[in-house]
């Protein structure tokens, strides 16, 4: 079961402080810093939140993640939301595809928001 998400930005994205939720894992691998649950919005407190650490300023930067770390054979889930307008998902998984990041499932729902936004959890490796 999935119990630590956090926030993280890819390389690829063009906007520095663009984010979504990932597993604990993802963050080492991304060279991504936590933001403390202070700076979230209220909706996703119950989060750790991370970002790329060129989009913050040092003094809020945590010294190292959790060491938290699932066994090789684990799946890893994403989530992240995106306004609607032509080929931002496909802009979005992009990511995944460049790294040779196989799927599993990929799930979207309508975020709570009234503006078309949609949120998206994408899951890759294999269920314990």
């Amino acid at each position: 079961m999935l119990r630590h998400r956090v926030h993280w930005a890819p390389r690829t994205w063009k906007t520095p402080l663009s984010a979504a939720r990932a597993t604990a894992p993802a963050l080492p691998t991304q060279r991504l810093a936590w933001l403390p649950a202070s700076q979230q919005p209220p909706r996703s407190r119950r989060y750790s939140t991370a970002s790329h650490p060129a989009a913050l300023p040092t003094e809020t930067l945590s010294p190292s993640p959790p060491t938290q770390q699932g066994p090789p054979s684990s799946r890893t889930t994403l989530s992240f939301s995106i306004t609607d307008r032509v080929g931002v998902l496909d802009e979005c998984l992009a990511a995944l595809r460049n790294r040779a990041i196989s799927l599993t499932r990929i799930e979207s729902r309508p975020s709570r928001t009234p503006d078309w936004d949609y949120d998206f959890y994408v899951d890759w490796g294999r269920s314990q």
